[in-house]
């Protein structure tokens, strides 16, 4: 069957390696089954070939002087066997006459219309719906971040930044294939839609330099004493006990986010069949397996201000390491103690002064920047103002899990593990799964600036205005 595709040109192509422009509608449907129950008896045909050929192998392998037996059974699997190769060859020359199609026989497709590629051909609801921006916003962030016009891709692709980056956040926003994509741009194939998606999100990746990572906590150092008093004037409430500071120092909150992937390397190493197993998988898959939450994924620690963005992000790196680990890989309490010299001078002068640092849950280790609640000693006990302290904290610091709520609420692609792949096909790292985790908490930010958030509202601080988180806050 697979040797008629040399001598007959016009053979109809398997579904999967069709496009959109030359996909065969010749058959109708009492063909289509028709076609499928002699595809299905072929198959059988082969099957009982094999199965009656072994048999006859055997008995021959049996038969000790070489000459071919006279045994009923043999004579039997003889019939058998030349029945079903002449059924296999005639069920296929059937399907060859149901499989070949003429140019006479091509119905036209024409390239589908462009939907939704600019501004202006968004609806209102439809917009807000797909990319959770409105035209207005969309629009003003797409010009805060100055993009090029035109995205040049790899084997001469090009495509208006404006379409890109609408594609990109619909899908982030809607989690939806590239399949259905292509329907709802209007793209002639969904390989298109791959590239484009992948190409803006490294694009974006790298607007995220300097403001979500890298040194982006230092554009916030001199409003590290506004947020430290928005949450000891919190404190100082009714449902927290009225707890009073003289000298407040928790300025934000420390967590650690896990996102599960697909597992590594679970496939075959090569596309063909029977294909062995990837000869590394046992140690990829330990690589990012996750004990405590059993799942593979990737973790990322964020640091949140009360004005409801997230300033830092350190990774995406594996499950496989806890918060502690993440904390000093990221090197974010050296990085603050360097962002408040002024205390680094006044402890060195022999001064009882204290660095601002940021609040985290129990496992994180106490640090000159990093802080979690009050532990009573072996063998001690906590005082009661440490008590009241701890219990007012907790209720504040749950407030943390919000953001990450939202996030997951705005963007549906996180709640799928098997869009998310950590490898290529040719077992390279994919990081634009990386990128687009960044990405996504960087667009969480800009839709904070643009709509505020229940974090802000919380602590009674609103955000930055779009503009000034993208250039200088």
């Amino acid at each position: 069957m697979n040797n008629y595709n040399q001598f007959h040109p016009y053979r109809r192509k398997q579904i999967r390696r069709t496009n959109y422009n030359e996909r065969f509608n010749a058959l109708s449907a009492v063909e289509v089954r028709t076609r499928h129950f002699i595809q299905l008896e072929w198959a059988r045909c082969i099957d009982e070939e094999e199965c009656y050929l072994k048999l006859l192998l055997a008995v021959v392998l049996i038969n000790e002087d070489g000459n071919l037996p006279e045994d009923p059974l043999f004579i039997v699997a003889l019939v058998n066997y030349s029945t079903a190769r002449r059924r296999r060859e005639f069920l296929g020359e059937l399907d060859l006459i149901f499989n070949t199609v003429t140019l006479d026989q091509r119905v036209p497709r024409p390239n589908p219309v462009n939907r939704n590629r600019t501004f202006d051909q968004l609806n209102p609801r439809w917009c807000y719906a797909h990319t959770r921006f409105r035209i207005d916003h969309l629009r003003r962030l797409y010009h805060a971040l100055d993009l090029e016009p035109i995205f040049l891709m790899t084997g001469r692709r090009r495509v208006s930044s404006e379409e890109a980056f609408i594609l990109a956040l619909v899908k982030l926003a809607t989690g939806q294939t590239n399949v259905d994509l292509r329907d709802v741009f209007g793209e002639p194939s969904d390989e298109r839609i791959g590239y484009i998606f992948r190409h803006t999100i490294h694009v974006l990746d790298e607007k995220c330099n300097g403001i979500l990572y890298g040194n982006s906590i230092e554009r916030w150092a001199h409003l590290f004493e506004t947020f430290a008093e928005a949450i000891a004037n919190k404190l100082n409430t009714e449902p927290y006990g009225f707890l009073q500071f003289i000298s407040f120092r928790i300025m934000g909150f420390l967590d650690a986010t896990m996102k599960e992937t697909c597992t590594p390397a679970s496939g075959p190493a090569e596309d063909r069949p029977r294909a062995p197993r990837h000869p590394d998988y046992d140690e990829l898959q330990e690589a990012v397996y996750s004990g405590y939450m059993k799942i593979h994924g990737l973790k990322a620690l964020t640091t949140v201000f009360p004005n409801g963005i997230v300033p830092f992000m350190y990774g995406p790196i594996s499950a496989r390491e806890n918060d502690i680990a993440a904390v000093n890989m990221s090197a974010l309490n050296a990085h603050l103690i360097a962002l408040q010299p002024l205390v680094t001078a006044a402890r060195a002068n022999g001064m009882n002064a204290h660095y601002l640092s940021l609040f985290g849950d129990g496992i994180f280790i106490p640090q000159l920047c990093i802080t979690r609640k009050h532990k009573a000693p072996i063998g001690g006990f906590l005082l009661p103002r440490q008590v009241e302290e701890n219990n007012a904290m907790n209720s504040v610091r749950t407030s943390v899990e919000w953001p990450y709520e939202t996030i997951t609420n705005l963007f549906h692609i996180l709640h799928a593990k098997y869009n998310k792949h950590l490898l290529r096909r040719n077992r390279e790292v994919n990081f634009t799964l990386h990128a687009q985790l960044r990405v996504i908490f960087f667009l969480y930010n800009c839709y904070v600036c643009l709509n505020g958030s229940k974090f802000g509202e919380f602590f009674d601080m609103d955000p930055p205005s779009l503009e000034e988180y993208l250039n200088v806050v």
